[in-house]
């Protein structure tokens, strides 16, 4: 299905600066990146914008029912580049109220996360904490009569099939045939030493294997042979995922990410050499580093980098042992 901007608008459209004079040519899975402020038109308040949250623009998914579906059809009457304002018909300023508290609880969430900080969602306080703290979340619902405008910067346009899709957009056949191609990204960015990009597509391996882990196979989502043949690359994944740790210096990750491996796989030397070289490289729990390292050494003997590690765990073990005695004795 295709449309061409601009088509006829959903509601009054008044064009605020003028897009690059080019038509988009829109087709289903298409993705639209638009900033967007919703404006009391009673008050001239601003109770909305994407610019002062924490989630960037808006990915807009043409064809994909988004719950504000006029949104979509104004978009798609723009040009990159454009600012305009779309006065709102009743029904969008009903499914605003849904709308708008799901995103400002996501953007306070973000930026609670960005901060290290726990963030707990005022959907599950009590009545007094949800209106002190989303004092606009129910005011359409309250008052439908307030009219509402929404007004739209078009920032980015992507053709379908040109981006990464989110998990929620793929198949479960998507996600599986994604999986090899993942690893051998992955594998590629690797040897090219771009940790960080490695690092990416081995977490994103895992979130999908993640993903359809909680999948029912008792509701025909995925058989239950397919789902075991993923579940067991999550211990490949994981390996993959700890040496780009390592490299990165992020040894707590590494014992992290390695345990959750072991866990499935205890007998997995690459993931037991890595925690044991995380622990080594950390400077604590030698005693832990030593015993990963040692049944490296009994399921592959003639393993010359384990020898090597125990040799330089014994060596560090034996240096604080020294220099802790050193420290007691000045102590006393």
């Amino acid at each position: 299905m295709e449309t061409t901007s601009p088509t006829a608008a959903p509601v009054k459209k008044e064009i605020l600066k003028e897009g690059d004079g080019v038509n988009i040519h829109w087709k289903d899975g298409d993705k639209a990146m638009v900033h967007f402020k919703t404006v009391n038109m009673q008050t001239g308040e601003i109770v909305d914008s994407s610019e002062d949250m924490y989630l960037g623009a808006l990915d807009l998914r043409i064809g994909k029912k988004f719950l504000m579906s006029q949104w979509e059809d104004a978009v798609k009457t723009m040009q990159l580049g454009e600012v305009s304002r779309f006065e709102a018909t009743k029904d969008s300023v009903l499914n605003y109220a849904q709308f708008g508290r799901v995103y400002r609880d996501a953007s306070r969430k973000k930026h609670a996360e960005d901060h290290g900080e726990h963030y707990h969602s005022p959907a599950h306080g009590c009545c007094a904490h949800m209106v002190e703290n989303d004092k606009d979340a129910d005011l359409y619902a309250l008052h439908p009569g307030v009219p509402l405008a929404f007004e739209f910067k078009l920032v980015g346009v992507e053709k379908a099939n040109s981006y990464e899709k989110e998990l929620w957009e793929m198949s479960v056949e998507e996600k599986i045939e994604s999986l090899p191609h993942l690893k051998e990204c992955g594998n590629s960015l690797f040897k090219e030493k771009k940790f960080e990009q490695a690092n990416e597509r081995y977490t994103r391996a895992l979130g999908i294997i993640e993903n359809l882990s909680t999948m029912k196979v008792s509701h025909g989502n995925i058989d239950e042979e397919t789902n075991n043949g993923v579940q067991a690359q999550k211990p490949v994944f994981l390996s993959n995922l700890c040496a780009c740790e390592l490299q990165q210096k992020n040894y707590a990750d590494v014992i992290k990410h390695a345990s959750l491996g072991i866990d499935i796989d205890p007998t997995n030397v690459k993931l037991l050499f890595r925690r044991a070289k995380a622990h080594y490289e950390r400077g604590r729990d030698l005693d832990l580093a030593q015993s990963d390292a040692e049944k490296v050494q009994e399921l592959n003997p003639n393993d010359k980098a384990v020898e090597k590690l125990i040799s330089q765990i014994k060596t560090k073990d034996k240096k604080q042992n020294k220099d802790d005695a050193a420290l007691y004795k000045k102590m006393f």
